[in-house]
């Protein structure tokens, strides 16, 4: 017994010990991606994902390595001449694996024991949905129920990944029966979840011996078919993988005389393999149909979900690469045979790579994109290295995934940077493919030693650099020229404009005009008295906001007749004080781009308020109600083509000029990121702390600025339109790439010109056409 116990224990040591060092490198990785991408306070989500992910992981691989394993050494038939009872084997199998389960748990929360203490994250609904009792139990219920399903597919099915796949359904059912009985229990009905803290303390003891009865007739179930594993007459399991068990058979004589030794090779794996790629690949299929009818599949989080699925599946394929001939040790034949490298590489990587490569094409063909190609071809090439270094053909089956799991994982800090580049990851490909063609000599010969160790980790370094030299690349080789002929007017025509300063005329007997904030939160107004401010606002405009309010305009407009009626205004009163509101808004970009032609105007404030009342004005000016006299007056008022050509200008050499005399400068003495204000925005993006960036942004804003400019003096784009866009384009390369999360969204630049279009020039002069053509 303890002999028996001791050899388990020796199988399972491995998975073990990587799926601790798994927990600890994915905390530390977790760790560090959130210091670099997040200002806030640690979020605790990332981190109970791990707790939760890590043990079942262990689960899943336990019935896999104990049961997989012994088919793999062909160690049942000798376990069969031993004098001990059947009983004894499968329940030290269970107990190991059991046992190595609850390790598991309890390190994992002990690691998030003092990941809790050290981060205070309040806000997360996880958290309080898993970290209390009911919560825990829950998670280990499931992870034991996943132990034991792993073991009754393992017993039931001779090959270890047939296994693995037959697990999917076989924990869906079992584990969907088993909530639905337990929410039927504790709230009355299968589908239902509601408040703990509305269950009584006897329903959480019937669901509790609903549960623990539960496991134990599953786990009666997996001993039964480990006893018939081991003890039946005809000694089968109950249903044969023979794809694994079935000896090579040669192409038939009378078709083929002499068979070539490529094709013979291919044949003999396509043979051995045919079932789990073909399964594998229905399942990939099956995935991307569900992904691409859901009908949230555009959101980030089935986006993600779909993308780890797939890569599973990927990494799965290429494990296959090497998984046959590791199992029945057939690289020592090869060898032994004189077959070339290249012949064995060829046929072993090619079957699982044409369908590999089917359900890329797929991907793409459905969604348009790349990203979910790249990770494939990626998370396919570390499943065939993990095939190809793994002694053990079910411990490197089982770590297939975890291979692009951990080795992608290093990359999330790079491409939280620089996201819309994740597809370089494709560049992963052929290197680790490479790394498999030159250790295949050393894999036939099984001679895995230092020199083999070393040749590994130097190709995982390289493919690991490769994804983000090739971005640095690209960055680099995108970036636009410094002109400097054309910086030199921009200072010579700055110094102009800032010289009108003191030649302004324009309310030179009172203040400036001003900009109250636009109020985004604001109270219902008293619409009572809001025409009488709106005339008192038209009649002495000295300040901005000073009688109204652009809330209060907004609230006019979005409040419906019911409430207007309440406050006792009459249909004619409402028509005249929208009338006098669109006024207002009139006058309010009249004056600005008037200060603004006399260099007295911030770009922000002629973008928030002239480009933007301009806007809102022609938005409701075919909705309110009047006389075309009436309708006349409003337009009158808005400014002409030339006041808004040359404001815009103005403002826009006066931002281009205060960011020249600004510098980039660290958020704090010992942030690693850089800070730089452009008009009235702070850009800061995560990307910053590159010299390369801030000097790429700071010849964007060249180019932005050089085009937008030409686009003012020429012609102003359509929106929609090639030119409209590449405009967009720059800007936004100028504030910078987007970072995964909310904390470094870039200033969207672009979102400032979005009226500096031919639309809006058309539109204005469209309602000067129709209501001043007697002008």
């Amino acid at each position: 017994m303890k002999q028996l116990l001791w050899k388990d224990v020796l199988t399972l040591r491995p998975l073990v010990i990587a799926v601790v060092a798994g927990i600890l490198l994915f905390q530390l990785f977790i760790t560090a991606g959130q210091y670099v991408f997040n200002d806030a306070p640690l979020d605790i989500d990332p981190y109970l994902l791990v707790w939760i992910l890590m043990p079942n992981l262990m689960a899943l691989g336990a019935p896999a390595m104990l049961v997989g394993n012994e088919e793999e050494a062909k160690t049942f038939l000798w376990l069969r001449t031993l004098p001990v009872r059947w009983q004894r084997i499968v329940d030290v199998k269970f107990a190991v694996g059991l046992v190595a389960l609850l390790v598991v748990w309890a390190i994992a929360s002990l690691v998030l024991a003092v990941v809790v203490l050290l981060i205070d994250d309040s806000s997360s609904p996880m958290a309080d949905d898993v970290i209390h009792p009911i919560g825990v139990a829950r998670l280990l219920f499931f992870s034991v129920l996943l132990l034991i399903c792993g073991f009754i597919t393992a017993y039931l099915v001779r090959s270890p990944i047939g296994g693995l796949i037959l697990l999917i359904p076989v924990i869906v059912v079992t584990s969907w029966f088993a909530v639905g009985v337990i929410q039927t229990i504790l709230f009355g009905h299968f589908d239902t979840y509601g408040s703990l803290s509305n269950v009584s303390t006897r329903d959480f003891q019937k669901a509790a011996i609903f549960a623990i009865g539960y496991l134990v007739v599953l786990w009666g179930v997996q001993r039964l078919l480990g006893r018939r594993r081991l003890v039946s007459v005809d000694r089968a399991p109950l249903l044969t993988s023979n794809e694994i068990v079935r000896p090579y058979q040669p192409p038939v004589e009378r078709i083929f005389n002499r068979p070539n030794p490529v094709f013979a090779l291919l044949w003999q794996h396509v043979e051995q393999s045919k079932w789990l790629m073909g399964t594998l690949t229905v399942i990939g299929l099956i995935v991307l149909l569900f992904w691409y009818a859901h009908p949230s599949r555009l959101d980030d989080g089935m986006q993600v979900l779909s993308q780890v699925a797939m890569a599973t599946i990927a990494s799965w394929l290429g494990a296959l690469a090497f998984y046959g001939d590791t199992v029945r040790s057939r690289s020592v034949y090869f060898a032994d045979h004189g077959i070339r490298r290249s012949v064995v590489w060829g046929t072993r990587i090619g079957p699982p790579l044409a369908c590999c490569l089917l359900l890329a094409g797929i991907s793409v063909w459905m969604t348009g994109a790349v990203t979910m190609a790249a990770i494939m071809l990626a998370a396919f090439a570390f499943g065939q290295l993990a095939a190809t270094v793994t002694p053990r053909a079910t411990l490197g089956l089982l770590t297939a995934p975890i291979y692009p799991a951990f080795g992608l994982s290093i990359l999330v800090p790079f491409f939280g940077l620089y996201p819309n580049y994740v597809y370089t990851v494709i560049f992963i490909f052929p290197v680790l493919l490479l790394a498999t063609w030159r250790l295949t000599n050393r894999w036939l010969e099984q001679r895995r030693d230092v020199w083999f160790q070393w040749t590994v980790v130097a190709f995982v370094l390289i493919a690991f650099v490769t994804p983000m030299v090739m971005v640095a690349g690209l960055r680099y080789s995108s970036m636009p020229s410094i002109d400097p002929q054309w910086r030199s007017e921009m200072f010579q025509r700055s110094l102009a404009i800032s010289n009108l300063q003191t030649k302004s005329t324009l309310e030179s007997s009172s203040q400036a005009v001003l900009v109250a904030p636009f109020e985004t939160v604001y109270h219902e107004p008293e619409f009572s008295s809001l025409n009488d401010r709106l005339l008192a606002e038209l009649n002495e405009l000295q300040e901005i906001g000073d009688e109204v309010k652009f809330g209060e305009i907004h609230a006019l407009f979005r409040a419906n007749e019911i409430h207007l009626r309440q406050q006792g205004l009459t249909v004619d009163e409402v028509a005249e004080m929208k009338r006098n509101a669109l006024k207002v808004m009139a006058a309010w970009a009249t004056a600005v781009r008037q200060n603004a032609v006399q260099a007295t105007s911030s770009f922000g404030t002629v973008s928030l308020v002239a480009d933007f009342g301009e806007e809102f004005l022609l938005r409701y000016i075919d909705t309110i109600e009047g006389t075309d006299e009436q309708i006349a007056e409003i337009v009158s008022r808005i400014p002409d083509q030339e006041l808004r050509r040359a404001s815009r200008a103005v403002v826009l050499v006066q931002a281009w000029d205060e960011y020249q005399r600004g510098r980039w400068t660290k958020v704090t003495p010992d942030a690693w990121r850089y800070e730089r204000r452009f008009a009235d925005v702070l850009l800061n993006s995560p990307a910053t702390f590159l010299s390369l960036e801030r000097a790429r942004s700071d010849r964007f804003l060249d180019k932005a600025v050089r085009l937008t400019l030409d686009q003012l003096e020429h012609e102003l784009p359509r929106k929609g339109s090639p030119a409209f866009a590449q405009r967009a384009e720059y800007w936004n390369e100028f504030a910078g790439q987007r970072a995964f999360g909310d904390a470094h969204k870039p200033a969207r630049v672009a979102d400032w010109f979005e009226n500096w279009t031919l639309d809006h020039e058309n539109a204005i002069a469209g309602l000067r056409k129709r209501y001043l053509q007697a002008e």
